[in-house]
């Protein structure tokens, strides 16, 4: 089994505690830089809006095992990335909490650290914006077809295709409302520094 299989494998089974030995191995393994973008794509195939919480913890346990993995093209980070494309606010605040923050507190110099939330807003934009552009209309009766009756009692029956759909509007919205509201929070923190 890979490295990254057992980070998988650690993910769905929640053992978390077998994760920075395996966090530093692919590291060594495939360098800082490919071990963000795996790590990242590991938590993009985990992450819906209910699972966020459990995602940051994940992300959370990866940048205290080494914080290099949070620095990687900075910043265009894959963490950062990952939380403004899935629009999780949950992400977002634990990439900011563990690693912007520590950052910035190194830095006494108010102009770079406001430089360094522009760059996070200016990412967070563009991402944002080709999101939106990948959007399109889910019409009831033309994409799905909703609920009908069943013979029990206040219970209603909906295909599983039709499920999926509207499971789908239901997590692009709430990426919508997170991006809108780490959109603002960036903008709230750059007026504070």
């Amino acid at each position: 089994m890979t490295t990254k299989q057992k980070i998988e494998d650690c993910f769905y089974n929640a053992k978390i505690s077998e994760l920075p030995v395996l966090i530093d191995s692919l590291i060594v393994e495939v360098g800082v830089e490919e071990a963000s973008e795996i790590y990242a794509t590991l938590l993009l195939q985990k992450f819906t809006h209910f699972s966020a919480d459990t995602c940051a913890k994940l992300m959370e346990i990866a940048i205290r095992t080494n914080m290099q993995i949070a620095l990687v093209k900075f910043p265009v980070n894959p963490f950062f990335r990952l939380a403004i494309f899935k629009g999780s606010v949950d992400l977002y605040e634990c990439y900011i909490e563990e690693f912007i923050q520590p950052l910035l507190a190194k830095n006494t110099d108010e102009e770079k650290n406001f430089d360094i939330y522009l760059d996070l807003q200016t990412i967070a934009l563009k991402i944002a914006d080709d999101c939106h552009n990948n959007y399109h209309r889910v019409i009831k009766g033309l994409n799905y077809n909703g609920a009908f009756r069943s013979d029990r009692s206040g219970i209603l029956s909906i295909n599983e295709e039709d499920f999926e759909i509207m499971n789908a509007l239901c997590e692009n919205y709430n990426s919508i409302i997170g991006r809108r509201d780490i959109l603002q929070d960036l903008e709230k923190k750059m007026n504070e520094v």
